[in-house]
């Protein structure tokens, strides 16, 4: 995967845990070569960020229009990678 350079620049820019997080996020859509993963309570764990921080983070990268994020009572949070133009982030 090409590292999406300009969208880590600006995700830098969120504060709280929102580039520790991003990394993941970036992580996982490399992994399932997709822009749109499932943020689970396991990769919260498995990457040390507690449910709080990740959620807050969550919140701070949607509100900057770094990432669409889709909630479902019960359910772990579906989180689609947007670029600067609020696409779909391409993800090879």
């Amino acid at each position: 995967m090409l590292l999406p350079v300009p969208w880590l620049e600006r995700v830098a820019q969120v504060p709280g845990k929102a580039l520790h997080v991003g990394i993941v996020l970036l992580y996982l859509a490399a992994i399932r070569k997709s822009a749109e993963v499932r943020f689970s309570q396991s990769t919260l764990r498995r990457f040390r960020t507690s449910r709080d921080a990740s959620y807050d983070a969550l919140r701070r990268l949607s509100a900057a229009g770094l990432v669409h994020v889709a909630k479902s009572p019960g359910r772990s949070p579906v989180v689609t990678l947007l670029d600067a133009d609020g696409r779909r982030l391409v993800v090879l």
